[in-house]
């Protein structure tokens, strides 16, 4: 069980991350179109991310400390890197300080952190 426990956690931190982006990006952006674009992935993220989450904990029952710890930490390293790739294809208005105010968000609705 331990190894299927460990591949949701990578799951939801892969989705968590596309979440998070997805979110900054929508911020960064003018055009109606690509807003909706980025809304309509970070949604679909956003609810795989919850079916991992029931998978690996039910809800009732917080993630213990080290599990959060280690979401948080992965999703804002990758979310950066992301980000930072973007930023260097040329995006501009993207806000890296968002980066932890939408996970905290994120973490919360989850019931995570």
């Amino acid at each position: 069980m331990p190894q299927n426990r460990n591949k949701l956690i990578q799951l939801l931190i892969g989705n968590l991350v596309n979440v998070v982006v997805h979110k900054v990006l929508e911020e960064a952006v003018t055009e109606d179109i690509m807003r909706n674009h980025y809304d309509k992935e970070s949604l679909v993220s956003l609810e795989i991310s919850k079916k991992y989450r029931e998978q690996i904990n039910p809800l009732q029952r917080t993630l213990p400390n080290e599990d959060v710890e280690n979401i948080k930490t992965e999703v804002l390293k990758r979310a950066k890197k992301e980000l930072m790739y973007h930023i260097s294809k040329g995006y501009t208005g993207i806000k890296l300080e968002l980066i932890e105010e939408v996970l905290d968000k994120l973490l919360d609705e989850l019931k995570i952190g």
